[in-house]
């Protein structure tokens, strides 16, 4: 049997910002997929080129920040704990899966991958200006 969802209490600020998070959510990973050449570099079976202009420049992974924005909007806007869980779940998968991800693409491009991951942040935020001393 399926029970509802526990229910956050509801306020007007809360769901705009519930709103707002969702279209930002989906527009940042809609310019992200925009980006790319087709369903096989999208979904990462042939990567093709490093991509590395637009929302690339702010952030090397718009399309998971998007869908956590996204989902934790939902979660505002709706307003539903579970959504929230899994909005969580979600954020630690891809905080799990993204180093991974990096492993790969550094083989992949080498000198050209490390330099855009020392000058772009891995989530969100300004282009890094001095990146001999970023870390991740």
């Amino acid at each position: 049997m399926i029970t509802p969802s526990p229910r956050l209490p509801r306020s007007l600020p809360r769901r705009a910002v519930g709103a707002s998070m969702i279209a930002s959510g989906a527009i940042a990973s809609l310019l992200a997929v925009q980006q790319f050449a087709g369903l096989p570099q999208i979904t990462g079976t042939n990567p093709g080129h490093l991509i590395t202009r637009g929302i690339y420049r702010y952030s090397r992974n718009p399309q998971y920040v998007g869908l956590v924005v996204a989902l934790t909007g939902l979660a505002l806007l709706r307003p539903s704990a579970r959504a929230f869980l899994l909005a969580a779940i979600l954020a630690a998968v891809y905080g799990t899966w993204v180093p991974c991800e990096e492993t790969y693409l550094e083989r992949r491009f080498g000198a050209r991958y490390v330099r855009y991951r020392r000058a772009t942040p891995r989530w969100f935020g300004v282009p890094y200006r001095n990146t001999d001393t970023r870390r991740d």
